[in-house]
């Protein structure tokens, strides 16, 4: 009998003191940890009861996910309707030329701290300083692709009264086409994103399990997996030199997935906005092409010049892919990567060759466009004397009342 207590007791020790770590690891995850150590570390219980404002993201019902309202850190702001910047005005004030740009982390300029310095803001700034009355907002949200753009203006944008919509997407679209096997790629893009329903392996579960293998790269957090929800035959994470890649060419994964389904997001999303009375520019995507920038960002290494040019090729593809449907829907359209300086040294304008920094920002939203490039461009007004007129502006294009531009 007392062997079997000693053994019981030895048995029991451990176990109490693995609960009483798992215990004490929850307490700090949840109340001492920081933001970040919480995200990365967080069941998807633990954020639903203690993630409210540790996260610029909350889970949304038709979008997957969608920024926080009221979330703020280090100059970046999130408004009362989950977008960043400023409070938005609803009803659309009387007299006010409102235009909303849509996309991912390139719209949302998510290497910007500050709101102030974001294009979207940059934009505004410029155009009233023309003498418009204009408020340019920005829906665009980190990670998000054509599709939950669509959905997000349907939802959400339509019913901001948009007058014109800017749609900043590329990076992000492309990204939706590195899928394998050819029949994963499909217009309902389930070939990059699956459902989560917050169920994952029991093993996982102890924070004292999860955490060192999320620390050593062996699992993605558990809130990463349910918001952006990867599907295993997303093949970004190998590139370039995984070993997927070593079987596998990206020049053929390409050419098997054309962007079709990027083209048709677009097409109706512009018809979505005609529909509402809204105007479409479609403005193609700056970034540098200098060698160096892929380098930094993708990790191609300088001497893999074809590699580079597959990607070059791919982005200079989707661009093309924007233009078609500004002119198959005969939107306004502007040509801003074939305008955009590219320095030899892409950190003037770039925070990493893709995303802009402050002065990238402010120069996209103060390029002027040439008449050959956008007909119908806002004209700069000096007075209103008739009940229409343009703006030509640098950055945007569109027509609109005079009312609507006076600022009176």
């Amino acid at each position: 009998m007392q062997m079997r207590k000693r053994l019981l007791l030895a048995l029991a020790a451990p176990a109490l003191v693995l609960a009483m770590s798992e215990t004490a690891g929850r307490i700090w995850l949840v109340h001492f940890a920081g933001d970040d150590v919480f995200l990365g570390l967080c069941s998807p219980t633990q954020f639903e009861r203690y993630g409210s404002g540790r996260s610029r993201f909350m889970l949304h019902p038709y979008l997957r996910y969608a920024l926080e309202p009221g979330f703020e850190r280090d100059g970046t702001c999130i408004n009362n309707l989950g977008y960043r910047g400023e409070p938005v005005a609803l009803p659309k004030p009387h007299g006010e030329y409102r235009i909303v740009c849509m996309g991912g982390s390139t719209t949302f300029d998510d290497t910007i701290e500050r709101d102030e310095d974001a294009f979207t803001a940059r934009l505004q700034y410029h155009l009233r300083q023309e003498g418009c009355r204009v408020s340019v907002l920005n829906a665009g949200v980190p990670g998000w692709m054509s599709y939950e753009s669509l959905i997000n203006y349907a939802f959400r944008v339509a019913y901001l009264e948009p007058d014109l919509i800017i749609p900043l997407l590329v990076w992000n679209d492309l990204t939706a086409r590195l899928v394998h096997p050819p029949e994963a790629y499909r217009g309902d893009n389930t070939g990059v994103r699956q459902v989560h329903l917050g169920s994952f392996p029991l093993w996982e579960r102890p924070l004292l399990v999860r955490a060192p293998l999320v620390a050593a790269g062996l699992i993605e957090p558990q809130m990463i997996r349910l918001v952006f929800g990867h599907a295993p035959t997303l093949r970004a994470a190998d590139f370039p030199y995984g070993p997927f890649y070593e079987e596998h060419s990206l020049a053929e994964m390409l050419e098997n997935n054309p962007p079709r389904y990027f083209r048709a997001n677009l097409r109706h999303l512009a018809a979505m906005a005609e529909a509402d009375g809204a105007q479409t520019l479609f403005i193609t995507f700056p970034f540098s092409r200098t060698p160096k920038a892929f380098q930094d960002c993708f990790g191609i290494a300088p001497e893999d010049y074809t590699l580079y040019q597959v990607v070059l090729d791919a982005f200079d593809e989707m661009n093309a892919a924007v233009k078609s449907v500004a002119e198959e829907r005969q939107a306004l359209f502007f040509d801003l990567a074939a305008a955009y300086p590219n320095p030899d040294d892409y950190t003037e304008l770039f925070a990493d060759g893709f995303h802009n920094n402050p002065a990238g920002a402010d120069l996209k939203a103060t390029m002027r466009l040439q008449p050959q490039d956008a007909p119908r461009v806002f004209r700069e007004i000096e007075q209103v004397k008739k009940n229409f007129r343009a703006l030509e502006t640098l950055g945007v294009a569109a027509s609109a009342r005079a009312e609507a531009l006076s600022g009176q």
